[in-house]
């Protein structure tokens, strides 16, 4: 898995959501989850809200 247009699609719009990662990358929601699954336990992203509404940032490794 190659993070880098998720990353740098964050990096240009300080977040992305479910729905644009799929568009992005054209792929299923399936395969979207586990995405964005790995790109948080691997602290590069941060999940915010819940459900529908929830969207995803870039981890603070300062904080």
């Amino acid at each position: 898995m190659n993070p880098k247009k998720i990353i740098e699609y964050v990096e240009n719009n300080g977040m992305i959501t479910n729905k644009e990662v799929q568009k992005l990358l054209d792929i299923k929601e399936s395969r979207e989850l586990k995405i964005l699954r790995e790109l948080t336990d691997l602290e590069l992203l941060k999940k915010e809200g819940k459900s529908k509404g929830s969207y995803y940032v870039l981890q603070n490794k300062g904080k």
